[in-house]
Formats: C-alpha cells, structure tokens, sequence
C-alpha cells in the first residue's frame, strides 16, 4: 500500500515521545560521557565529511543527492506529546521518512547507555516488512552510514525498512552491553514502532551488514541471536573489512588498547583470566596474534552457517590487520561447511563505499532457512538458540552442542552437549516435530553432566517412556505446562529416548 511521503507525521500525531527542545537533555547516547565521568582516554572523532548539509538543514547522500526535509521536526510533528508506549522514548523527525529514535537507558536491562537508532520507513513497504540492520565504523554515528552508502536510499526502494543502530556509543566493538542496546532497538521497531505505522516485520527476513568496527559487530551479533522460534534471527549477513576478533585487535592495533582498557569498555587486556570471555563471547573467531591460528574451541562464527554470508575487503586496504581478521574468519566459516563467500576489489580506500550494495541485497534474496543437517551451535548464555533453550551448568562459560531434527521420523539428535543444565525444546511444532505423535529423542554428552530434557506442547500424559530400548521410569510430567522432563544421566552412548503418545 502506498504511503505519504512525510508517513511520520501520522505517526508523530500519534504517538511521539519528542520533548520540547527546552525541555529536551543535551546528553546524546553516543556522547561519551557517563555517571559525571568521560569515557577514560578514547580516541577523539576525527571530524568527517559525510555530506550532511549543515548549512541548509537538508540530509544529502554521498552524491550529494537531498535525502531530508527541510521542515523543522517538532514542526512536521506538531510540537510535543506524550509517550503512549510507556517508555522514555524520544522520537525525531530527521529527514524524509528518516527518522532518529532514542531509548534511555533505564529501559534497557543490562545496559546503562541510552541506545540512539535511525530508521528509514519505506513509502512502498513489502509486506510483511524485511529489515536490513547496518552497523556503523569505529568513530561513526548512524547518521554516517546513511550519509557514506546508499543501503538507507536502496533498502527503502525496495519495501524495506533501514534501521542503523547506535550500539550505545561510537567506540563500542560490539561489546556485550552494546549488543543489549542493540536488541533493545529491534524489539522496540518490531514491537512497537512498526505496528503504530501499520507495517508487519518479517521475522524472518532480518539481514546485517557491518563496516570495519561494524563488521566485526554486526558478525558477532548475528552469531549471538539465533532464536529462530518467536524471537530474533537472521537470513543473511555482510562482514566488510571487519574486526571479527577482538582479542587479536586489541595486540595488533596498540592505539585501541587505552580504549578497551578503559573500565567502561573491558576494563583491561584480553589476556585477563577475568576479562578473557568477554572478549571472546563477542567475537566471530578468536585469532591468535601470535600464531594467526583460530581457537576452534570458541568460533562462534559456527553459528553463521546456515545462512549466506558476503566477506569483503579492498586490496591495498591501509588497515592491514582487518583485512586479515576478515580472511581468517571466512576460511574458519568455510572450514566449518558455511555457505560464505569473499570478496575482495582493487582499491586503497578504508569506507563503505568499497562494498557493491546491489551485490549485497542479491545475496539477501531469501528469507531464513533454517537448518538441515547436522549442525554446531556455540551458546555464550542461556537463552533460545534454534528453537532449544538452554540453561547453563556454569554462566561465562560457552556451551557447545549439535542437532539435528529429523521431520520424517520425528526424532531430534542432540550430541556433543557440554555445560548445558536443562535443554529444553519448548515448541516441537516450531522445528517440524509432531508432539502428538510417538517422539524419538536420541542425546549424547561431551562432558558426561547430567541433565533434563524439556518437550513442550505435550497435551497428555504420554503412554509410556522408554530410554534405549526399555521402559524407563526417568521422566515426570507436569499436567499445568503441558511439558515432558527426561532426566538424562548423560552416562551412555547415544542412547534412544522414545515417547509414546
């Protein structure tokens, strides 16, 4: 369906958090100051052209092509009005269909940054809507990226809603509480924002691309939001020139170490015992700087296979040791039988506009398929990972594992299982099981723990339980959740469970 071009007036008529510019905090999310303190010894901005016309008011693209509106936007908005999502959010209208949303940071668990986005509505939109994320450089805004590639312009066009989020500040390496900022964007536009304007977001088909600082972001993000039954996932994703490990950015570029060094970053090296997950978690692959060789142990890059992924980089790319970390985590996605592919052009530039956006948006033709075959998952935390929810023996510990479902028999193989406690499989229907039906579930541990085995969506007592070809009096049933506990010793050799419903 067709919408006006300024669609956020409609929008900002109804529900716009904007407060009156007297009223209105100078504090910006990405400033980088915190708590009457400044962000300990980062590196200044450098001042950049973006081609954002300062003088006249009016966005331009990299071309120079008008992007915005000259309205001012409490007047496109009609001034101020209360919030009715309940939250402290902050809506500005900055430019055609642009608009930059902030969440405070009392509503972001985990976090205590207030997290900045801009988003782009499209005027045509598919529907159900995709959403294509952008994770913007080391020292860039989400104003940057809309000013230095044409995906905002491009996406758009399509149907598609453009979203770049902050990430809480503009040095943040997709640390642990600027990935919270993060969620807390996409939940909020899938949520609430989208609905308000009419749009349905295609939970299916998120895709993200990330530049240098970005790229290593937007892998790890993606690596670390799997919950392909209800939650957040992705269908696809571009890494350009990115830092994809942290550990072997922080020994091969010594400018950054005052940076993560800094307690409002990791508070120290990565050779910290203490710090050492931290950086892991948030990294495609951990890279040896002294070796170059990949910790195989901890490449959650493992967790992009299933999906199409585009490597790139320039030749003659000044930031040598991006453009290695970019290499090594491609061929330990390759390694791992991921469906990646690496790109690399003549040029001496550093900046997104060495990527082919058409090139990206033909890789991010489908929707998400999930899996087939057998496949490796890397867990850093409990939660919802392809549709199994975990909760961990041990929390900062990763927790690895491997699945199959298999649809025609109705069985589900789990094997290689390590600091896992509960393993639960809340929505057989979501991965093809038919709960109703006799339910095979055959499970082998690497680290010999026991632990339970969760099936939900089991409408009765099952008939009967057996564990590797007996019947077996290891399981409960719990009438009011509809759930079926197998209690797992986790002591023999791919042993079958069979429910009999």
């Amino acid at each position: 369906m067709k919408r006006p071009p300024l669609l956020i007036l409609a929008f900002g008529l109804a529900c716009s958090g904007l407060a009156p510019a007297a009223q209105r905090s100078t504090h910006k999310a990405h400033e980088p100051l915190r708590a009457g303190g400044r962000f300990l010894q980062v590196p200044q901005k450098q001042a950049v052209q973006t081609g954002l016309g300062s003088q006249d008011g009016i966005l331009r693209g990299r071309d120079g092509e008008i992007l915005g509106s000259e309205e001012d936007p409490e007047a496109a908005l009609g001034g101020s009005f209360g919030n009715p999502f309940g939250l402290q959010l902050q809506a500005n209208v900055v430019g055609r269909n642009l608009v930059d949303f902030t969440i405070d940071s009392a509503q972001i668990a985990g976090s205590s940054w207030s997290e900045s986005f801009l988003v782009g509505f499209p005027n045509n939109p598919v529907q159900p809507t995709p959403v294509l994320v952008l994770f913007h450089g080391y020292g860039e805004t989400p104003q940057d990226v809309l000013a230095n590639s044409d995906f905002f312009e491009m996406g758009m066009k399509r149907g598609w809603i453009v979203v770049a989020p902050l990430g809480a500040h503009t040095y943040n390496y997709g640390i642990e509480y600027s990935q919270l900022n993060v969620e807390a964007a996409l939940e909020m536009l899938a949520g609430t924002i989208a609905p308000s304007l009419g749009l349905t977001v295609d939970a299916d088909r998120f895709y993200a691309v990330g530049f240098s600082m970005g790229g290593g972001a937007a892998a790890s993000f993606v690596a670390r939001h799997a919950d392909t039954c209800g939650g957040l996932h992705f269908a696809g994703s571009a890494i350009h020139t990115g830092s994809t490990s942290l550990s072997y950015t922080y020994w091969s570029t010594p400018s950054i170490q005052t940076t993560f060094n800094s307690p409002l970053m990791f508070g120290g090296p990565p050779n910290d015992p203490a710090l050492a997950f931290d950086y892991t978690r948030c990294s495609a692959t951990d890279i040896s700087w002294s070796t170059g060789n990949v910790d195989t142990t901890t490449d959650m890059v493992r967790n992009l296979t299933h999906m199409p992924v585009l490597s790139h980089y320039a030749d003659q790319d000044p930031v040598a040791t991006l453009i290695t970390q970019t290499r090594t985590t491609h061929r330990q996605l390759r390694k791992r039988l991921g469906k990646g592919r690496l790109v690399h052009i003549p040029s001496t530039k550093h900046d997104w506009q060495t990527l082919n956006e058409r090139r990206v948006f033909r890789m991010f033709r489908h929707a998400y398929q999930a899996p087939t075959s057998l496949t490796r998952t890397l867990a850093d935390r409990a939660g919802d990972w392809h549709g199994l929810n975990i909760t961990q023996a041990t929390a900062r510990v990763f927790s690895p594992f491997r699945w199959i479902v298999l649809p025609s028999t109705n069985r589900l193989v789990v094997d290689e299982v390590a600091n896992i406690q509960t393993l639960k499989l809340t929505q057989p229907t979501c991965v093809g099981l038919n709960p109703d039906a006799n339910l095979e579930v055959i499970f082998d541990s690497a680290d010999g723990v026991p632990l339970e085995i969760v099936i939900g969506e089991i409408d009765d007592l099952p008939n009967d339980v057996w564990l590797a070809g007996a019947p077996t009096s290891s399981w409960s049933y719990d009438a009011v959740s509809k759930e079926l506990t197998l209690f797992e010793n986790a002591q023999g050799n791919y042993l079958k469970w069979t429910v009999f419903n």
